[in-house]
């Protein structure tokens, strides 16, 4: 790639380092006292970014899970964070969707068939033309989690939060 300059800068310079996982980008840095440039490789590496923030117990028998987007990972960190507090007893849960702004339809469909029996309603769409309606139910593909829940969702709560907090059955406490 060019030299990025102080007038180029403007470009997003995170779509200019990336690049395959495990391929090598050569940049110079400039640091204020320093008159050279500093010449760096860096190793592109995939970043994680997960969509649960929090899993811990607020007290015993108490677990709490903070989703704070829905993306491709959500529903297997979910999996994860229900098996980690069972495994530290948990026997009520509080999932909180809170300023959670949504993210991908399909992790929301994933999250809500954790707590809805197979076949119940999650969404519905339906677009300008009658053949694009959509039913979204759960498809049973998750062990129900059957233990008293309560869902938090605020003003910050959107799209796929809210779809999962008024899928039929769940109960979402406004805080």
């Amino acid at each position: 790639h060019d030299p990025i300059t102080p007038v180029s800068a403007r470009v997003d310079v995170a779509d200019l380092l990336k690049g395959p996982k495990g391929t090598t980008v050569h940049i110079k840095i400039m640091r204020i006292g320093i008159k050279e440039p500093i010449p760096l490789t860096i190793v592109r590496a995939a970043i994680p970014t997960n969509s649960i923030s929090n899993t811990l117990m607020i007290r015993p028998g108490v677990g709490y899970i903070r989703i704070k987007d829905f993306t491709s990972t959500t529903v297997r960190e979910l999996d994860e964070s229900i098996d980690k507090l069972k495994e530290q007893g948990m026997q009520k849960l509080v999932l909180d969707l809170r300023m959670n702004p949504g993210g991908l339809l399909d992790a929301a469909v994933g999250v809500a068939d954790h707590f809805l029996d197979k076949g119940q309603m999650i969404v519905y769409t339906k677009g300008r033309t009658p053949d694009s309606a959509q039913e979204y139910t759960a498809p049973g593909k998750h062990v129900k989690f059957d233990l008293p829940l309560v869902v938090l969702v605020n003003r910050g709560s959107a799209s796929a939060s809210e779809i999962v907090a008024r899928s039929d059955r769940l109960m979402a406490t406004r805080m």
